[in-house]
């Protein structure tokens, strides 16, 4: 009897073992082109742009000063400009900035120091909008509901004039003042990301400072016009150039991921050191092996 349980506990072991590592394994990636065409594509962004219930691709082109969209077509892709006059389109991002049910687009202009927003007519048909012209360097765009007044703000980075700015949404963009507000002032912001890192229902704003060495993360207390808390994520990082938020060890705190150019390194920043197992296999075979031997003893 003990021989047959034995047996059959270390059937079930490798049976787990064999279907977790198939599980766990590493998936195979096949390249597929988009667009060859473009010249210096800096910036990309996915969003459903025509509303059809699949996912499109949006870039931004440096060197051509173009702004597009590729239609999914659920076989392929169709391009479509959005402009060619984005002096130095370098980041792209997509949302309904009009509130009025459709994906609208907005560029980052890095020769022009402008952001701009494309507003989308329902049937892709853009229209371009001014936000700002004195983003010196503009190098990213977000938009989020900052002041959570319904609809979305715009925040931006200018690299050269070292600042984060936030601009309001005032219920009608397409003829709006876009009133901006400072978020912070590092040296060379190049990367944003917004996320409620301090979970009291409002959004944050972290930044990558490729001259400054820093990644910082600007809090918001609920009036944002008022000013913003400043904390360092990470000093001394030699050119940090891009920043993502995940919450990478799945412990329920918001983690940052980041480039960082000139050490050569991709870090990641636990915001919440909570002791975990790193290999799954461990606790399921380890439960396996105890609930083997608690049967053994009692029989």
């Amino acid at each position: 009897m003990v021989r047959k349980l034995s047996y059959k506990i270390v059937t079930l072991i490798f049976l787990v073992c064999f279907f977790a590592t198939n599980l766990f394994a590493i998936p195979a990636f096949t390249e597929n082109i988009v667009s060859s065409l473009a010249d210096g594509v800096w910036g990309v962004h996915v969003a459903d742009v025509d509303g059809d219930g699949d996912l499109d691709i949006i870039r931004a082109s440096l060197y051509d000063d173009t702004v597009a969209w590729y239609e999914n077509t659920g076989n392929g892709y169709t391009g479509h400009v959005i402009t060619t006059s984005a002096n130095g389109a370098i980041a792209v991002y997509a949302e309904d900035i009009d509130s009025d049910g459709d994906m609208d687009i907005l560029s980052a202009n890095y020769y022009e120091a402008k952001i701009a927003w494309y507003e989308n007519n329902g049937s892709e048909s853009f229209t371009v909008h001014t936000i700002s012209t004195s983003m010196s360097y503009a190098y990213d765009v977000y938009a989020a509901d900052v002041d959570l007044d319904g609809d979305m703000d715009v925040i931006g980075a200018a690299y050269t004039g070292d600042k984060v700015s936030w601009f309001v949404n005032d219920g009608s963009p397409g003829g709006a003042d876009w009133t901006a507000y400072s978020i912070g002032t590092p040296n060379g912001p190049i990367s944003l990301v917004t996320a409620d890192f301090d979970y009291d229902g409002d959004i944050d704003v972290l930044c990558a400072g490729y001259l400054a060495d820093k990644i910082k993360l600007y809090t918001n207390d609920g009036t944002p016009d008022a000013g913003w808390s400043a904390t360092n994520i990470a000093t001394n990082v030699d050119a940090p150039s891009d920043i993502f938020v995940v919450d990478l060890d799945f412990d329920g705190y918001l983690d940052v991921v980041a480039a960082i150019e000139k050490d050569d390194e991709t870090n990641w920043y636990d915001t919440a050191a909570i002791p975990e197992f790193s290999n799954i296999l461990m606790p399921i075979v380890s439960v396996l092996v105890i609930i083997g031997l608690n049967y053994r003893r009692r029989h």
